[in-house]
């Protein structure tokens, strides 16, 4: 089985652990996802089976669009609802000051990662750090916000719809719009609602899944029904046809010579022979190299 699912995580547990149906389901068939979802946040997962997963690291790079609320009137050290209470402040901003500044936040902004976060400093991760109390300096970072709009404000809550970039942090967007007002807030819910062309509608829940694991000729069913081809995620990469002889060459990863003109140097191609993917590969001087290659 080799192909994407989409998966819909609730809160409480972390993106790995919601995979583990998955993995009883189908015990052989290796299993990973993109974009990992903090445990207290729910919404899409993009999950891989099979050979889809040498593809995830080209899926990482699409939009993602989360809708999260914020609280007003403390902050906690986490930045979000999982944290310890760091101040206190009753007061909340109005809807207007809110709007008003969200403007500052879209583009290419420069981002501070949170302290506790899996990013990692002199090979240690820095939630690891941060929670045995240690001074945390995590350097900031370009990374870019397509849109933010407020969707809905009553009394100490927020609630937004942002679609950013690949490496964007929500809960640090949150402490900085906080900073910028001069409140005290913290993320109090989010949901990942979309990655790329894929939205948590269509996604299957994980209590379904869950039951299915009772039922191992229904699992089948469903499962292989709302498998999405492998290529599915290349709608941004460029896709080339060769011959069924070249293809295997490259499945042996040898190069094979390639003359095409619109394809620039260090490009990504993924490469198909009869319709079938068979390796990501790239271009350089004439010969397409190849980079992944597909066993199926």
């Amino acid at each position: 089985m080799n192909g994407w699912l989409l998966l819909d995580k609730p809160p409480g547990i972390s993106s790995s652990q919601a995979l583990a149906p998955l993995r009883k389901l189908r015990p052989k068939v290796k299993v990973g996802h993109t974009g990992t979802l903090d445990p207290f946040a729910s919404g899409l997962l993009l999950v891989g089976l099979g050979e889809a997963t040498k593809l995830i690291n080209y899926a990482m790079d699409d939009r993602k669009e989360y809708v999260f609320t914020m609280h007003w009137g403390e902050s906690r050290d986490t930045l979000d609802c999982e944290g310890n209470i760091t101040f206190k402040d009753a007061r909340a901003p109005t809807a207007e000051q809110i709007i008003k500044i969200l403007p500052s936040f879209i583009g290419d902004v420069q981002q501070e990662p949170p302290a506790f976060s899996a990013l990692k400093i002199n090979g240690e991760r820095a939630y690891n750090l941060a929670r045995a109390g240690k001074e945390v300096m995590l350097t900031a970072r370009s990374v870019h916000c397509y849109s933010l709009t407020l969707e809905e404000h009553q009394g100490d809550k927020s609630t937004f719809r942002l679609l950013c970039g690949k490496g964007f942090y929500v809960r640090s967007l949150a402490r900085d719009i906080a900073n910028k007002l001069g409140f005290y807030a913290y993320v109090y819910s989010l949901r990942r609602t979309g990655l790329g062309k894929f939205n948590v509608k269509n996604a299957i829940t994980l209590d379904y899944l869950q039951n299915l694991v009772h039922n191992a000729v229904a699992s089948a069913q469903v499962i292989e029904s709302r498998v999405l081809s492998m290529d599915t995620v290349l709608d941004d990469i460029l896709v080339q046809e060769v011959s069924i002889e070249a293809g295997k060459l490259l499945r042996q990863g040898q190069k094979i010579s390639f003359s095409e003109g619109s394809i620039a140097e260090e490009q990504v191609v993924a490469v198909k022979a009869n319709e079938q993917l068979l390796a990501m590969c790239v271009f350089t001087r004439g010969v397409l190299k190849p980079v992944r290659v597909f066993n199926h």
